[in-house]
């Protein structure tokens, strides 16, 4: 690991892969969970006008949930994330007959159809830890840290950046991005993690969490 400013950096951003692979994974990032992906403003904007490119190739149940709720929906946060079928699956994510799961959005993107590839958060593991300070999700990562899990933060908001706050910009003009960095983390994501490798990270994020004050 190395230190960029007050951020630990784990090595492996220079020397592992971080791309999707679904010889690996197979795709369960689309299947797996209880929420959609999380959407920004201009993300569910784009996917709402690329949507009729889509539809042809979306299942039946998916296109229902569409029709019945929309493309996005309030998770218990109250973040707007992409709408899901029977409680786990993306309404973007398709199977084919390998029993690989993949992204329809990024298919018509490498297609050639499209100009938008999928949500970042679709790259990511990011994590809220709800009714939490930044200073508390710092610790949390800091501990995590000290037991060899790298994490970060997926985006710090440009007004908190020195260059942004030279220039005059005050985060108390975007109380929407502080809300959404105040208690955000990222966790490891990638196709060289193991079974073993996932289960260590999942161990030690739940007891940190477990320990702190309540």
């Amino acid at each position: 690991m190395f230190l960029i400013q007050n951020t630990l950096v784990s090595l492996d951003v220079l020397e592992k892969e971080f791309c999707c692979d679904l010889e690996t994974c197979r795709g369960c990032c689309c299947i797996e969970g209880d929420a959609g992906a999380p959407l920004t403003e201009e993300e569910e904007k784009k996917i709402a006008e690329i949507l009729p490119i889509l539809l042809p190739d979306m299942t039946k149940e998916a296109k229902a949930v569409v029709e019945q709720q929309g493309i996005a929906y309030n998770d218990p946060s109250g973040e707007r994330v992409t709408s899901i079928v029977n409680d786990k699956d993306c309404i973007f994510a398709r199977t084919d007959h390998n029993g690989w799961c993949y992204c329809l959005i990024e298919k018509a993107y490498n297609a050639g159809k499209i100009d938008f590839k999928k949500p970042i958060s679709c790259h990511l593991y990011p994590v809220r830890l709800l009714g939490r300070s930044r200073d508390e999700t710092n610790a949390v990562m800091s501990a995590m840290a000290e037991r060899g899990i790298a994490t970060n933060v997926h985006y710090k908001p440009l007004p908190l950046m020195t260059a942004y706050k030279a220039l005059g910009f005050n985060i108390g003009d975007y109380p929407q991005a502080l809300r959404l960095y105040e208690n955000e983390l990222t966790l490891p994501l990638h196709t060289r993690l193991s079974d073993e490798d996932v289960a260590y990270v999942i161990h030690h994020f739940t007891d940190i969490l477990s320990n702190l004050p309540r």
